[in-house]
């Protein structure tokens, strides 16, 4: 019984991958005649999703990036996430987008000689450490592009290149239902094999009784 429940709750998240698919196909066929403008990647990353018994052996993360963009003048800011993927399939399907390349050793050059005071240049270069910090954890991306309703700005498509999901989720879907679908198979064909024959005589009581006794005179 666990097992079927187990293979059920497989091939389920495998049809939300499936389904996750689709809707962002949708989404990018729906804003295909939108404008496009330059915007701004705040931040990327999978967010783990937590499952008691299936997260142990088959960890799954849902890809999310968050943007920002302007359209006539006006800032906008949106977010997409996707289905859900498994998480090394998502390690070999996605390529971190590409990041500005920032000259460390001149920042902090720059900051040594930016004061003849000896003081201001001990704060300058504390900033640029700190700065610098800041950058590694939270990396500066090169522009995206973001499609979005000339009706309303306020609605926007991320490219797909840029969190890549649809390949995660298509690679993702294709294994657990695979995975599910000849689970279930396997369980099913098993509980055929051991389930007794219905009118067999050779299973009813007095059969049993008397092949034993049939051992016994021998």
């Amino acid at each position: 019984m666990v097992g079927k429940i187990l293979c059920f709750c497989i091939l389920g998240i495998g049809l939300v991958a499936l389904i996750g698919y689709f809707i962002d196909n949708a989404d990018v066929s729906r804003s295909s005649a939108w404008p496009t403008v330059d915007g701004r990647l705040d931040s990327i990353e999978d967010r783990s999703v937590s499952l008691p018994l299936l997260g142990r052996y088959m960890p799954l993360t849902t890809p999310y990036a968050a943007y920002a963009y302007s359209v006539n003048d006006k800032d906008y800011h949106g977010q997409k996430i996707s289905g859900p993927c498994v998480s090394w399939v998502r390690m070999f399907t996605f390529t971190q987008p590409p990041i500005v390349e920032h000259d460390a050793a001149k920042a902090m050059a720059d900051a040594a000689s930016s004061s003849s005071d000896p003081n201001q240049v001990q704060v300058n270069m504390k900033r640029a450490v700190e700065k610098e910090e800041q950058l590694i954890l939270h990396p500066e991306y090169k522009p995206v592009k973001v499609r979005y309703d000339a009706a309303h700005p306020e609605q926007s498509v991320l490219d797909p290149s840029v969190l890549q999901s649809g390949r995660s989720q298509m690679v993702t879907a294709a294994l657990l239902m695979s995975i599910g679908g000849l689970g279930l198979l396997a369980t099913f064909i098993h509980t055929m094999m051991i389930a007794p024959v219905q009118n067999d005589p050779t299973l009813s009581l007095d059969a049993a009784l008397a092949a034993q006794r049939g051992k016994g005179k021998r």
